[in-house]
């Protein structure tokens, strides 16, 4: 009887977790979705044109590289922190950081296809053999971490204003940690096995 309670308590939780979803950070993450599109196109474009520093920016990316052990478990744990960071900075009221790291985020994107461009590959290929094998599934953490972050430092912030009320808040936040947990790790576990085991193979094989 009381197992049957606590799973029914569990499936209401979730039940409420997917609605709190839809009905508070779809939104916010088909924005954020959006605009990465965006930014990866104006970074492309300024890139390719010379505004941006390519070259140091593909220098600096380089050297983050190497210190990434290209397997699933380092690529996970780089993910992860990066995925951590940019969902807990939204605790910092006001200032959205979440947003100005996402967007560091994407514009390397850009600007890694205008390189690709710049030395002869096609940057379409590049980015359907090279990226989305594994993006989709990381981009799409990445955007939900955002969601979440942007989210919560939206309620800190009401919070500190007394528009929102502590009670919401936490509630709330307990919802974002389920999705976190149950969707954004996933993700990113799916996404390291694609890049670590698969995506090597789909660049040698059609762009190699």
């Amino acid at each position: 009887m009381r197992k049957g309670k606590r799973t029914y308590a569990l499936k209401k939780f979730l039940l409420e977790t997917k609605q709190y979803f839809v009905q508070n950070l779809l939104k916010i993450f088909l924005t954020v979705t959006i605009t990465s599109v965006v930014m990866c196109v104006v970074a492309y474009i300024f890139a390719s044109k010379g505004v941006i520093d390519s070259k140091g920016i593909m220098l600096a990316l380089v050297e983050k590289m190497e210190d990434i052990e290209i397997s699933f478990t380092g690529i996970f744990k780089n993910n992860m922190v990066a995925s951590g960071i940019i969902a807990i900075t939204g605790v910092v009221p006001f200032l959205f950081i979440p947003t100005f790291i996402y967007a560091i985020n994407v514009g390397v994107i850009g600007v890694l296809l205008a390189v690709m461009n710049g030395i002869g590959e096609n940057p379409i290929t590049s980015l359907v053999f090279g990226i989305l094998p594994h993006g989709i599934t990381e981009l799409t953490a990445i955007f939900l971490s955002t969601t979440i972050g942007i989210k919560i430092c939206s309620n800190i912030s009401l919070l500190i204003l007394r528009k929102k009320k502590l009670a919401v808040v936490e509630k709330e936040m307990q919802y974002m940690l389920v999705i976190y947990i149950f969707v954004v790790i996933p993700l990113l576990a799916i996404s390291a096995v694609i890049e670590a085991y698969a995506t090597g193979w789909i660049v040698e094989k059609f762009l190699g």
